[in-house]
């Protein structure tokens, strides 16, 4: 989708914020004492329970951003649907992925990522963190014995006049659990790199959604019950989970 790249964030804090997470994951190999795959220790990890390989911590306070309810918030909006890319991964069955962040409140989401159909059609989800500039999340997938799991931290690399959120970029690792139990999964290392997301309309995602009634359109109905913008993400959060079961 097309961005104006007002407000655009700094390219050089981007770079820099990718290049320090790519630092942490080259030679990385999970251990017990490494639960979230940031390739930071629990020991050392300022926030053990999201993947943040950065450490970003922009009040200082110990706690890292990705775990921190009282970091600072930015003023940028992420929307609803994104199409996800990996550096090191494409072809039909990882490229454009169907990335969608339902929104449970200030700072919190949950992320779906809908895998192809030669994929077997199946949804990555898990509980993350954003604070109006960065991202984190971690979705996972357990079929039986075997599940997948992507966990991405980015910033927003492009932002439209209306503040929302074009272009994120970060960096990603993937892991898998080729012997897996539900009740007890090991997961192992599988591929890491760079990460980049698009911003879509949100029938992109399978969302329902309607243009407002100042577009060019042929409506003359109350189109605002779709799932557009910063608009009705309680009613795609509905629809999600719809999707979903």
């Amino acid at each position: 989708m097309g961005s104006s790249g007002f407000g655009n964030p700094n390219s050089v804090r981007t770079l820099i914020f990718i290049a320090v997470a790519l630092l942490v994951l080259v030679g990385y190999n999970n251990t017990c004492n490494d639960w979230d795959f940031d390739g930071v220790e629990e020991s050392e990890d300022n926030c053990t329970e999201i993947y943040n390989p950065t450490q970003q911590d922009e009040d200082s306070d110990g706690a890292g951003d990705a775990c921190d309810g009282e970091t600072p918030y930015h003023e940028y909006s992420f929307d609803v649907c994104y199409k996800s890319n990996w550096s090191e991964l494409s072809g039909p069955m990882w490229s454009d992925i169907k990335t969608s962040l339902v929104f449970g409140g200030t700072g919190t989401f949950e992320v779906r990522m809908r895998w192809p159909d030669i994929m077997e059609d199946f949804y990555e989800i898990g509980s993350s963190r954003e604070n109006g500039r960065d991202i984190w999340f971690m979705g996972e997938w357990l079929g039986g014995e075997y599940g997948t799991g992507t966990y991405c931290e980015g910033t927003a690399v492009d932002v439209n006049e209306e503040g929302l959120v074009e272009r994120i970029a970060g960096t990603y690792i993937m892991v898998e659990c080729p012997d897996c139990f539900v009740w007890q999964p090991t997961w192992e290392y599988f591929n890491d790199g760079t990460w980049e997301a698009e911003r879509m309309s949100p029938t992109f995602c399978n969302l329902p959604y309607d243009d407002d009634d100042d577009t060019d359109d042929d409506d003359d109905t109350d189109d605002d019950e779709g799932c557009g913008c910063r608009l009705g993400r309680s009613k795609c959060r509905r629809q999600l989970e719809r999707i979903s079961e």
